[in-house]
């Protein structure tokens, strides 16, 4: 067997033959022009088996992407059916036929093989074009969720090196850098672009102190934690539709507290698992993206290190509808798809629909 697609099994083929042989054993006893005929047929597939395996085209003597007949089986065809053809012409106990009443049968039976191979092969055809197109599709839209995360990405170490180049970054400051990158116009989906502060439990009340000389007379921690150290946010652009989110702890929540101790020990950017952002008033699916801020200017070797010199993250938040919103225009709207936060998919883990999402959010389709 050769080119298997479903290794033990045996090719379309090698079936034809061997049903067209039994036919021929079964038949062949009373009916000479079956006999003869039904072996013309076999030797015609051999024939093409061989041309396939001489001008190597597997397409002449395979069925689509399934099993190609073997060689070897081929020659075992060929030498068992030209001695039921000879022993046919040759036989004496039966009465001698004309050979135009072999042609009918031979000829009919040789149509029905091409007739079959025919409509396979075509079929086959169209189906390996409909699932390339599909596949290229699914690709496009991957390839463009992957470009727009790492778009984002990309915003957040702008922020850092914002914070590596200066001493101290006022909110003004902060606030201009993020009027620059207009996230409206160049990262869709975004809801603004900020930094969280890590300030340990004894440290917090000078520090609330310093957040509101600079330029925030109403900053105040919310909402009160047990924990010893504080994830505080301390910047987020724009501040109109981010004010619920300025001075929260983020550590008060389970996810978001374990993606920012990621991306401190691990000293990459991680993002959160499906949260609910306190600026969002719909509560939907929403995420955090975090980079760790070191003031070595760069992430230190080891993790002790990391937590020993880690100043606070570069961060962004955004709502998984409007992150994913536009993404079925790049397909034309052509595959519905959905996105889950976690390995299995459930409707508390669903975080976009590209058919009921679409919908609402109101984007025309064409």
């Amino acid at each position: 067997m050769t080119k298997a697609m479903h290794p033990g099994r045996m090719s379309p083929a090698t079936a034809i033959c061997f049903s067209l042989t039994g036919l021929c054993l079964t038949f062949g006893i009373s009916n000479r022009s079956a006999q003869i005929s039904l072996s013309i047929a076999v030797l015609f597939m051999v024939k093409l088996t061989a041309l396939g395996y001489i001008i190597g085209d597997s397409d002449i003597y395979g069925w689509g992407n399934l099993t190609r007949m073997a060689i070897h089986t081929a020659g075992g065809f060929f030498v068992l059916n030209i001695g039921l053809l000879i022993y046919g012409m040759l036989r004496t106990d039966l009465q001698s036929s004309d050979p135009w009443e072999i042609a009918p049968l031979a000829t009919s039976t040789v149509l029905i093989v091409i007739t079959l191979f025919s409509w396979y092969s075509i079929r086959e055809a169209a189906e390996q074009r409909n699932r390339n197109y599909f596949e290229g599709l699914v690709a496009d839209t991957q390839d463009a969720l992957t470009d727009r995360y790492l778009q984002y990405e990309q915003s957040l170490w702008g922020g850092l090196g914002l914070f590596y180049a200066s001493e101290d970054v006022s909110r003004n400051e902060w606030k201009a850098y993020v009027r620059a990158l207009k996230i409206e116009q160049n990262l869709p989906g975004i809801n603004g672009i900020g930094y969280i502060d890590y300030v340990l439990a004894q440290n917090l009340d000078s520090y609330i102190k310093r957040a509101r000389m600079d330029g925030a007379p109403d900053f105040n921690l919310h909402p009160s934690t047990f924990y010893p150290d504080k994830f505080i946010i301390k910047y987020i652009e724009p501040a109109d539709k981010n004010a619920a989110a300025i001075g929260l702890d983020i550590g008060f929540e389970a996810n978001r507290r374990a993606a920012a101790e990621r991306a401190r020990d691990l000293g990459v950017a991680a993002l959160t698992k499906k949260i609910l952002l306190v600026q969002d008033k719909q509560k939907l699916a929403g995420f955090l993206l975090l980079l760790p801020v070191y003031d070595t200017k760069n992430v230190p070797a080891n993790m002790k290190e990391r937590r020993e010199h880690f100043q606070g993250w570069v961060y962004a938040p955004f709502i998984g509808p409007e992150f994913l919103g536009d993404l079925a225009k790049i397909n034309r709207y052509q595959i519905h798809f959905k996105v889950y936060d976690g390995r299995y998919p459930s409707e508390s883990a669903l975080i976009y629909d590209a058919q009921t999402s679409d919908d609402s959010y109101g984007f025309e389709k064409t």
